[in-house]
């Protein structure tokens, strides 16, 4: 993954190092927030033999799951209805270039997404992103660890993304596999229902004059610590597997 641009409150502060020197100059300031990052993403990716062994028994091709099924026209014309970033990847190909495309060229573009799919194969030009590190509200901008890498990588592979996800979210809805308390990043949930489910228990409690308690977490770098083999494993243990399991593996495991 290639850091390429900051926004100003990383490009003019000054960055101390884990020794406490401080970092002036723009390129080495770069590496040391690349390295920060990757700092957090490394961490907790150790990994047991029968999760792995798990791992690539569902990495195996199989044809008879639908998501591993050729791409569609249809999927590739709704995921280009739901373009709406303008922000580009190193590649500097817009959405809006790609939802003008002519309808032989959204089939080029089928074909390719179609072929990735089938190899399980993510092009190396998906795996590089633009980062911009915004300091996290009020925090002291001198310190790497502070600031949020924002990646900006290629619309392309953002289109392709969505397809798949589309795949996915369909098999865990229709099949039920998810817990009926997730609200987040399920469609017509939001975490506004845990919101109110909160706010019924707590005035349950008052009617029956009873205590309610709660317990709020707030896991520390929680993204950045999640293990890749984690991830393919519980999908795996979901069903998800064969090529569209593969493309998620090449996805995941960047070259940072």
């Amino acid at each position: 993954m290639t850091g390429r641009s900051f926004n100003n409150s990383a490009a003019w502060q000054d960055l101390l190092s884990s020794s406490g020197s401080r970092i002036t100059n723009l390129k080495e300031k770069a590496n040391l927030l690349i390295d920060s990052i990757l700092e957090r993403r490394n961490a907790n990716q150790s990994t047991k033999n029968e999760i792995k062994s798990s791992i690539e028994k569902a990495l195996k091709p199989t044809s008879r799951n639908p998501f591993n099924s050729t791409v569609t026209k249809d999927e590739v014309n709704r995921a280009l209805t739901k373009l709406k970033s303008k922000a580009v990847g190193p590649d500097n190909i817009h959405n809006r270039m790609l939802a003008n495309l002519s309808p032989d060229n959204r089939d080029y573009m089928r074909h390719l997404f179609d072929l990735l799919l089938r190899h399980g194969f993510t092009p190396q030009a998906w795996k590089e992103a633009t980062i911009i590190p915004i300091l996290k509200p009020n925090k002291q901008p001198n310190d790497p660890l502070l600031y949020r890498p924002i990646s900006l990588t290629s619309c392309l592979s953002k289109i392709m993304e969505r397809i798949l996800n589309n795949r996915i979210n369909w098999h865990l809805e229709t099949r039920n596999l998810l817990q009926p308390t997730q609200a987040g990043f399920r469609p017509n949930r939001s975490t506004i229902d845990h919101i109110i489910s909160l706010e019924n228990d707590v005035m349950t409690g008052f009617s029956n004059k009873l205590p309610t308690y709660a317990a709020f977490l707030d896991i520390a770098k929680a993204f950045d610590r999640t293990s890749t083999d984690g991830v393919l494993f519980k999908l795996g243990n979901l069903g998800i597997n064969g090529n569209i399991l593969k493309w998620i593996n090449s996805v995941l495991t960047r070259n940072l």
